[in-house]
């Protein structure tokens, strides 16, 4: 009976262990990983005439180093998900990778955004237009970068 009780402690340890639980409010790259854990997605509405500069951002990311691609982690509620990036210069829409719930942004499209003193646009989007809009923001003087998660 004792070994029974035990084995049931711990199966019960085990499943507390390994049930989801609710998402974070976003944060730091994930302990030091390089992956930064972005907020609770919300719907995205590519009609809204709303600017993003009118919205409080729920996440900033700054880039420090523009040698290494960004990469972010989805919230588990969003489905597989596509991402684009466009500047406003061109408005020209490029393909960001999308791997399973981590969207990479590469450090060239970055670095040439930086080069240009460009802001840019990032959309990633699921099939019910969940996930995020994201402006990348660049100092005009220095060529510092920040990303905006709204």
């Amino acid at each position: 009976m004792k070994a029974l009780l035990h084995c049931l402690l711990a199966l019960l340890a085990a499943l507390a262990v390994a049930l989801p639980s609710p998402g974070s409010e976003g944060g730091e790259n994930a302990g030091g990983t390089g992956v930064w854990i972005l907020p609770f997605c919300s719907q995205i509405n590519t009609e809204s005439q709303e600017e993003p500069s009118s919205l409080q951002a729920r996440l900033t990311i700054p880039v420090a180093d523009l040698n290494r691609d960004i990469r972010m982690q989805l919230s588990s509620q969003m489905g597989q998900s596509v991402a684009t990036c466009v500047d406003e210069l061109t408005g020209c829409p490029t393909s960001l990778v999308v791997v399973g719930r981590t969207v990479t942004v590469p450090s060239q499209i970055l670095r040439s955004l930086s080069q240009a003193h460009v802001c840019a646009t990032i959309l990633v989007v699921d099939a019910s237009s969940c996930g995020y809009r994201i402006t990348v923001q660049v100092d005009q003087a220095t060529g510092a970068i920040n990303l905006l998660v709204y």
